[in-house]
């Protein structure tokens, strides 16, 4: 085998590549319940606070808790409240979008509140 073809290709790349399927297929199984079961096209936009957005975005993207941590006190200064006011304005937001869930699972929506808080908290604002 040519050298070239085992850096592209090795014991685990099946798995790496059942994974990758799987984030597919999930992704898409999501978009689909958004737009036929939630309907967010009737209901868009979904309003909620601005640090929800933010802190969401990063959560998705994977963004270093250092650099949202740098983006949170710019929203801030912008939005002239103080940083240490994120995590109520993020639960404020999660506040509205369980208002609008109806039928969201429950445990998801338990395992994102979760998600964000514990960003959260790993901050020091």
């Amino acid at each position: 085998m040519p050298a070239s073809r085992t850096l592209l290709w090795g014991p685990l790349s099946p798995l790496g590549l059942g994974v990758a399927a799987l984030t597919a297929a999930v992704d898409q199984a999501h978009k689909a319940w958004m737009f036929y079961v939630f309907d967010i096209g009737a209901r868009s936009p979904v309003r909620v606070a601005p640090f929800f957005d933010l802190v969401n975005f990063a959560l998705a993207a994977g963004t270093p808790k250092s650099v949202l941590q740098r983006e949170i006190i710019a929203h801030s200064h912008m939005l002239g409240c103080r940083p240490q006011h994120a995590t109520a304005y993020v639960l404020s937001g999660l506040g509205a979008l369980h208002a609008e869930l109806e039928f969201f699972p429950e445990s998801q929506f338990v395992k994102l509140c979760e998600e964000k808080f514990a960003l959260l908290q790993g901050l020091a604002l």
